[in-house]
């Protein structure tokens, strides 16, 4: 993988995740969590600095489609209006912008 870094701006309310990325966290978060569901209830008492390691990943997946869940529970009732624009560079895709607008009612 190369290094990358992005940009983000906003104003107004902060942007919900958009379908495909919140459907995408969450195939991967379930998916992770039967990973570790699979290795047995007794894994993490047995050596938990290894499973920790072992599956560091699918913590990190479980814990992004948590977040994006959160987010959605928490927005609030009635009309919100946000916009955003987000610069990204990377080694591998070069430069991308990109813009949203979301109004909820």
């Amino acid at each position: 993988m190369g290094r990358s870094a992005s940009l983000s701006l906003g104003i107004g309310d902060p942007l919900l995740p958009m379908p495909q990325d919140f459907g995408s966290a969450m195939q991967s978060g379930g998916d992770a969590a039967t990973n570790m569901m699979m290795e047995g209830p007794m894994a993490p008492l047995n050596d938990p600095m290894a499973y920790y390691k072992a599956n560091k990943y699918n913590i990190g997946d479980i814990s992004k489609a948590a977040g994006m869940a959160s987010k959605i529970a928490q927005q609030g009732k009635g009309v919100s209006f946000g916009a955003g624009v987000r610069l990204s560079a990377s080694e591998l895709g070069g430069f991308t912008i990109g813009g949203s607008v979301q109004a909820l009612f």
